[in-house]
C-alpha cells in the first residue's frame, strides 16, 4: 500500500535524525544545520510529482552554499584508485544525470524489487563517488530518498544502527560495480 505525502512527512523528523547520526552531523532540532536538513527531507519526502533533483541542490543547500557547489579537489582513495580523481567529477555527475533521467521513466513501471534495487544503486553509486566537499553521505541519502518517493515506493529509514551492515553494503557496490564501471568509462 502506498504512503501518502502526510505518511511521508511524518517520518522527515526520523530520517533526518537517522542521516545526521550516520554522518556525525548536527542532531539539535534546533540548530541551522539540522533545520536545513529537515526542510530539505520534508521537500523529498512531501513531494507529490516525484521530480527528480540533482544532488548538487541538496549538497549546497547542506552546506549553505546556495551560489556554488563545491566539489571535492584531492582524496587519497582517488591515489589508489578507488575513486576517480577530482578533475572527472564534473563529467561524471553530468553523464549519471543524463542516465538517470532517460531510466527512471522506464523504471517506475517496474516490479518493486527492481525499483528498490535501482534507488539504492543511485544511492551507493553517489557514496562510492564521494563528488563534494562535504555532506556526501547526506546527500546521497536525501537521493535515495527522492528515488523511492520518484518511483512509488514506501518509505523506509535508513537508521543509524544498522550502520554496519549499511557501510558493508557500500563497500560491495564499490568494488563490485562502482570501481568497474569507472574503469570502463575510463575515470580510473
Amino acid at each position: 500500500m502506498q504512503q501518502t505525502v502526510n505518511e511521508r512527512l511524518e517520518l522527515a523528523m526520523k530520517a533526518t535524525r537517522q542521516s545526521a547520526l550516520l554522518s556525525g552531523a548536527e542532531t539539535n532540532p534546533e540548530s541551522d544545520k539540522f533545520k536545513a536538513h529537515l526542510d530539505l527531507m520534508r521537500s523529498v519526502l512531501g513531494c507529490k510529482t516525484g521530480v527528480l533533483t540533482h544532488p548538487l541542490i541538496f549538497n549546497m543547500a547542506l552546506c549553505d552554499s546556495k551560489m556554488n557547489a563545491e566539489y571535492r579537489t584531492a582524496i587519497r582513495a582517488s591515489l589508489r584508485g578507488i575513486v576517480p580523481e577530482a578533475a572527472h567529477i564534473s563529467a561524471i555527475l553530468k553523464w549519471w544525470w543524463k542516465s538517470v533521467n532517460k531510466d527512471v521513466s522506464a523504471i517506475r513501471g517496474q516490479r518493486v524489487e527492481k525499483r528498490e534495487k535501482y534507488a539504492w544503486e543511485q544511492h551507493d553509486f553517489l557514496m562510492s563517488l564521494e563528488a563534494f566537499a562535504e555532506a556526501n553521505d547526506r546527500t546521497a541519502r536525501l537521493v535515495y530518498y527522492m528515488f523511492v518517493v520518484s518511483l512509488g515506493l514506501r518509505v523506509k529509514i535508513i537508521k543509524a544502527n544498522k550502520a554496519i551492515a549499511y557501510g558493508e553494503r557500500q563497500r560491495d557496490y564499490r568494488r563490485d560495480k562502482f570501481i568497474p564501471l569507472m574503469k570502463k568509462k575510463r575515470y580510473l
